[in-house]
């Protein structure tokens, strides 16, 4: 029997072994707010950090390898990417580029475009350091014609100078301007060249002819490490937070940087202890690893599935991403610096027909558009291949790394009109080279650009939903397979056929059938001598 002395002393304990719970559970929660707010700080941050990386290679480094220009000058390559380009994944190939890295601090940019040919697509894209694009100029937005456009920093308080057609102000800083002019093919480049040489780019008190403001302070660059995109990535991210100020159009960023300070990232950042605890390093890696994840689960399920492709939209403006920093890192990840959806859509796929890896190793493939059912755009279109592992062109006997519109003239057209791509790593045969997009010894990431898509049926817009659909990427051939042709798993040559290896031993004669078929096509690293004999391969 309890007595009130015995209850007294049980509440006694269970309070003191409840007070001493207190300092645990505070530590965990604490913990979890660690954990939370690294994981929304490397969302947010990582294609800051990817952008920098590029930056760096491109214009500041001037030992990179890679080195296009000092700031605020203009770099013209009268060629298009190769295999040697390894700064940006998933590199652009279908058009020589123009670039600069804009510094506006001091004083505005002033970009003055040349009279271009109508027949002829450009575009000249603004993208800042949180990689937004926040305009556009080309054939699409302004037109072919010639004209000075300005580019502000986020504190220019400055009027539009007589002789700018249109100005455009950056949230940040610096950021980064991208030309593209369309090559139709390889002997037009001389044409490309003179477009480039009319390119201009200044200070706007050069374009006004007046001296100029004083220099911006020089910038101690951080050079590039392992360690940015995992345990220093708040220190790069708070290095490059001091040039993007959360004023004007991102304002709405305040309370988040403000929870990032616990980090010691921003201007309002907290004075972090020397070497943290294990176990807060151990709650920032747990959200990096949770926020990297994420980004590559965003980045596989961007828009929607058609026949094996995703079509979707992952690059814009702010008010396209409307704080999804997931879909913004994803947008880093899956090739940064991408073209807003009106300018350009992006279909991509690492599977066939019927959902099995890409793989140059193991089988060819074909993609055949039906009559009339080219990709419907204002400009053009182009099918480029990819290393399905690092997501960079790669080598191949021909030197060819993509397929585009420009090039139908030189392709064989099937006798109904149709157009077939042969899919594979080796020559299809010189009869079908024109046809031919060389596919890497492995894993493969296939990318289509729609540049400026039309409007009007058919359309690839609503993206996912519209009345364009690329035709998928069917299996043809087996290359682990001896005298084996077909198209695709579904067939009824699959059901019923094998080939001479097989089907000649005493018990079990006879074509061996699906099972035995599709572990054949598609084996497993360990065989299991359990599995009735139908479906061993020997």
């Amino acid at each position: 029997m309890m007595t009130r002395n015995s209850k007294v002393l049980r509440m006694a304990a269970a309070f003191v072994a409840a007070l001493a719970l207190l300092p645990c559970q505070a530590q965990q929660a604490q913990l979890a707010e660690v954990k939370a707010t690294a994981e929304e700080a490397y969302l947010y941050g990582f294609p800051m950090i990817v952008g920098y990386d590029v930056m760096y290679k491109f214009f500041i480094d001037r030992n990179s390898g890679q080195f296009k220009a000092p700031i605020n000058t203009l770099n013209n390559e009268a060629r298009v990417f190769t295999p040697k380009d390894t700064a940006i994944s998933t590199p652009n190939s279908d058009t020589p580029y123009s670039m600069a890295m804009l510094d506006l601090r001091a004083e505005p940019m002033v970009l003055c475009m040349p009279e271009i040919e109508k027949a002829r697509y450009y575009d000249v894209q603004l993208v800042d350091l949180y990689t937004n694009n926040y305009g556009y100029m080309g054939s699409r937005t302004t037109g072919n014609g010639a004209g000075c456009y300005l580019v502000s920093g986020p504190e220019w308080q400055g009027e539009k100078p007589p002789g700018i057609a249109k100005s455009f102000r950056s949230e940040t800083q610096f950021g980064l301007v991208l030309y593209r002019t369309q090559l139709f093919n390889p002997a037009d480049m001389d044409k490309v060249k003179k477009i480039q040489a009319g390119y201009k780019l200044q200070p706007l008190s050069a374009f006004l002819g007046k001296p100029a403001p004083p220099a911006a302070p020089a910038i101690d660059w951080p050079k590039l490490t392992p360690e940015m995109f995992t345990t220093g990535f708040a220190e790069y991210l708070d290095f490059l937070l001091q040039f993007s100020p959360p004023t004007g159009s991102a304002a709405v960023e305040k309370p988040m940087r403000e929870k990032f300070a616990a980090l010691g990232i921003g201007a309002d950042r907290k004075a972090l202890p020397k070497t943290p605890s294990p176990e807060a390093k151990a709650a920032i890696g747990e959200g990096v690893k949770a926020a990297f994840a994420k980004i590559g689960a965003t980045a596989e399920g961007v828009g929607t599935t058609v026949n094996g492709w995703q079509i979707g939209s992952a690059a814009g403006s702010r008010d396209f991403y409307k704080g999804n920093w997931a879909l913004r890192a994803a947008a880093a990840k899956l090739g940064i610096y991408g073209n807003s959806e009106a300018e350009a859509v992006y279909p991509f796929t690492r599977s066939d027909a019927n959902g099995i890896v890409l793989d140059g190793s193991k089988h060819t493939y074909q993609m055949t558009f039906a009559p009339g059912q080219l990709p419907p755009v204002n400009a053009f279109w182009s099918i480029t291949m990819y290393d399905g592992r690092t997501q960079l062109l790669i080598d191949n006997p021909i030197n060819r790394y993509l397929v585009n519109s420009p090039m139908l003239q030189d392709m064989k057209k099937n006798p109904d009109g149709s157009l077939t791509l042969f899919i594979q790593r080796d020559s299809p045969g010189k009869d079908k080279e024109s046809n031919w997009l060389p596919a890497p010894d492995g894993p493969m990431f296939v990318v289509m650009r729609l540049y400026w898509p039309k409007d009007d049926a058919p359309s690839v817009y609503p993206l996912g939903k519209g009345s364009w659909k690329p035709p998928a990427i069917v299996p043809v051939r087996n290359l682990n397979a001896l005298a084996v042709t077909r198209f695709g798993d579904k067939s009824l040559e699959n059901i019923v056929r094998t080939d001479e290896r097989y089907g000649h031993d005493g018990v079990f004669q006879g074509p061996r059938g699906w099972a035995y078929w599709n572990h054949l096509e598609y084996p497993k690293p360990i065989q299991n001598p359990n599995l009735w004999p139908d479906t061993q391969s020997t």
